[in-house]
């Protein structure tokens, strides 16, 4: 990991972000629930779902989509969806005209489309826009429309293409969703300087991971505080599935395997499970393997599997809608995440959510201290064997599987539990409404990089392939 993430940085940061949101918490007004609040960049729907809680709560929360972002993934209809797509068109408005979905009701969503000409530079100028940045990223500036929607709110959360929260003048938090931050922050071009700029100048980088926090420090970004993203707890709960007496009856099976991970085998290590997970349906016969169908390496996996003999012991699950996969999750005896990163993300919380033993590799050094639990009690191994080990022990005793899912449970609610988090956001929200544009520095972050740092940084960059590249690799080992 980078080295900036030690136990004694780690507890400083923590430290620091857990005493200020309490401030802002106990600060908190009445009123906070009548300001206009949006989020935007809701790539994999990871903004929505803060803004559904929000919602629920009497707090009036616009959702902006990126003018060019038409993946289903990215729609809040796909977070409400009770269905499986069967058809190969991914984009929403595509599967809309053809008759395959309804047109989402849900209100508050907003797609702005470029305009069709460059707005005057007095009228971004009224935005906040400097003459300096309208002449440099003049391409940028036909997303006047989606600028001025955010312009007129109290305060915004951005994500994704935070050139959109840097392009106006009303305040913004900043939250990372991955390759927004590692990637193209770090690009030399128009772009990656705007995304840099969104970063550097949000009154708070909204860091749910080490990831973010080692990405700070290498660009020297000093805003950022931790703050768990949550989901709805209602929502992603345990309960009877309405899908298992259908996958049962077609597929048998009485212990299922559950993956919605792409089969990617550099991003997500998936020869680690799969590996183990063929030797496991080798030996159990009544194990099922539930994996949806997507990804870099499916048609290897589908190969690797059916080379194996258990190709009739693995259950191909079209992508689903989230209102779907809840059913899905709540047949599943365990749930299979990712070995690469070190990290957990939406899909393993989804699980822990719904009481389901997970299996994967989550760094303990960093999630140790940040996490205000501690580590989340999942089979923890990065190792294929540890995967066959934890599978067994599942199997064997299903009283132990039964009592770890409600461990997972109870750490879900504690860590990333809509009703605990929604309140430290709305704060955050807040905050930002009554301070204006502010850019927040965390003490634990002030200080320049370490020697030990930059020959890291260096050592890095030598390993670097060159740009265009958005493999993983090793950044962050």
């Amino acid at each position: 990991m980078y080295p900036w993430l030690t136990t004694e940085n780690l507890e400083k940061f923590e430290y620091y972000s857990d005493s200020h949101r309490q401030q802002l918490v106990n600060r908190l007004e009445s009123n906070a629930t009548d300001q206009h609040y949006a989020v935007y960049g809701n790539m994999a729907n990871s903004m929505y779902t803060r803004a559904a809680v929000l919602r629920q709560k009497g707090v009036q929360c616009d959702v902006l989509l990126h003018p060019q972002d038409n993946f289903i993934m990215s729609h809040p209809f796909w977070e409400e969806y009770d269905g499986d797509l069967q058809v190969e068109s991914r984009d929403y408005h595509e599967l809309v005209a053809e008759g395959v979905i309804k047109k989402s009701s849900i209100e508050g969503v907003f797609q702005y489309g470029n305009i069709g000409e460059m707005p005057s530079i007095e009228a971004c100028a009224e935005l906040g826009i400097s003459a300096e940045d309208y002449e440099a990223f003049s391409p940028f500036m036909l997303n006047y429309e989606t600028y001025k929607h955010l312009d007129g709110l109290s305060a915004s959360i951005c994500a994704h293409s935070l050139y959109f929260g840097y392009l106006n003048s009303s305040p913004y938090a900043a939250v990372s969703l991955g390759g927004d931050l590692w990637f193209e922050a770090s690009r030399s071009d128009a772009f990656g300087y705007l995304q840099r700029a969104g970063f550097s100048n949000a009154n708070y980088i909204l860091a749910s991971d080490p990831l973010t926090i080692a990405s700070c420090r290498r660009y020297g970004f000093k805003n950022a505080i931790y703050i768990p993203h949550y989901l709805d707890q209602q929502f992603y709960s345990p309960g009877e599935s309405s899908q298992k007496q259908k996958i049962v009856s077609q597929h048998g099976g009485d212990f299922n395997i559950f993956s919605t991970g792409r089969l990617d085998v550099s991003t997500k290590g998936s020869n680690i499970a799969a590996g183990a997970i063929v030797e496991f349906l080798q030996k159990h016969k009544n194990a099922r393997l539930m994996q949806m169908a997507w990804g870099n390496d499916l048609e290897t996996m589908k190969d690797w599997f059916a080379s194996n003999g258990v190709a009739d012991q693995v259950v191909w699950l079209p992508l689903s809608g989230k209102k779907r996969l809840v059913e899905y999750l709540r047949m599943a005896d365990c749930f299979v995440g990712q070995f690469v990163l070190g990290a957990y993300g939406h899909a393993d919380l989804e699980a822990m959510a719904c009481a389901v033993p997970v299996i994967g590799y989550i760094d303990p050094t960093s999630y140790g201290v940040l996490c205000p639990t501690g580590m989340p009690p999942i089979i923890n191994t990065k190792e294929s064997k540890g995967v066959l080990d934890g599978l067994e022990k599942l199997i064997a005793d299903r009283q132990y599987a039964k009592g770890l899912g409600a461990n997972l449970r109870a750490w879900f609610e504690a860590n990333h539990g809509s009703e605990k988090w929604y309140i430290d956001h709305l704060a955050i929200l807040q905050d930002m409404t009554k301070t204006g544009r502010k850019i927040h520095i965390n003490p634990a972050l002030k200080k320049g990089l370490s020697m030990i740092e930059k020959r890291y940084l260096a050592e890095q960059m030598m390993k670097a392939p060159e740009f265009p590249n958005y493999e993983v690799g090793s950044i962050f080992s």
